[in-house]
């Protein structure tokens, strides 16, 4: 078999900080059809949705004398 055809995938991912330590983040993945031994693959088109609450860590330092 013998194919010559383009095969390509875009993604895309956007995020969005929000008041009070809230993101949202939108992605899209998007493959086009290919070609196999039988016949084609069809096109994908996945998108994604994601709202998080961020959490503040705090790291403390110390010092001792001694």
């Amino acid at each position: 078999m013998q194919n010559r055809s383009l095969v390509y995938s875009i993604n895309s991912t956007q995020s969005f900080n929000l008041p009070q330590s809230w993101l949202l983040q939108f992605s899209v993945n998007y493959i086009s059809q290919r070609a196999t031994a039988q016949g084609e693959d069809g096109a994908f088109l996945t998108p994604h949705f994601t709202v998080k609450k961020l959490q503040q860590i705090s790291v403390g330092t110390s010092s001792f004398n001694g």
